[in-house]
C-alpha cells in the first residue's frame, strides 16, 4: 500500500473528524470498563450507522472496526472515525470536570452524569 502525502491524510483525518463529530452528536460514544475512581477510562464503545458496536482502546490507540485494520491504522496514525469519536468525547468529559471541580473520589458519578450531559457541554 502507498503512503498518502501530506494533504491527502488531512482530507481523509478532516472527512472522520467530520463523522465522529456526527457519532457524539448522536449519543453513540459508551463507557465499557472503567477503573477505580480517578483513574482513566480504558474501554469505550462505539454504535456504529447499521446497529454494530466496536470497541475502542484509547490506551492501546485501536479500534475493532474494518477502517482501522485496513487503513487508517497505518496511513494516518491509527485515528478512525469511533477513535476520533471517542477523544472527542473524553475532551467534553474534561472539560466538564474541570469546571465543576470534581474530587477524585467523586470523578466516577460526574462520569454518569458527563455522559448525559456531553452534548450540552461546548469544547
Amino acid at each position: 500500500m502507498r503512503s498518502l502525502c501530506t494533504i491527502e491524510r488531512i482530507v481523509k483525518v478532516s472527512e472522520r473528524y467530520e463523522r465522529a463529530k456526527a457519532i457524539l452528536a448522536d449519543a453513540r460514544v459508551h463507557i465499557l470498563a472503567e477503573g477505580e475512581a480517578g483513574e482513566e477510562v480504558r474501554f469505550h464503545f462505539v454504535e456504529g450507522t447499521k446497529g454494530e458496536f466496536y470497541q475502542i482502546d484509547q490506551q492501546a490507540g485501536t479500534c475493532e472496526c474494518g477502517d482501522f485494520t485496513k487503513f487508517a491504522k497505518e496511513e494516518i496514525g491509527g485515528w478512525c472515525k469511533h477513535r476520533i469519536a471517542v477523544a472527542l468525547w473524553e475532551q467534553k468529559r474534561d472539560t466538564f470536570i474541570n469546571n465543576h471541580g470534581v474530587e477524585a473520589d467523586e470523578r466516577a458519578d460526574k462520569l454518569t452524569q458527563t455522559r448525559q450531559q456531553a452534548e450540552l457541554v461546548p469544547a
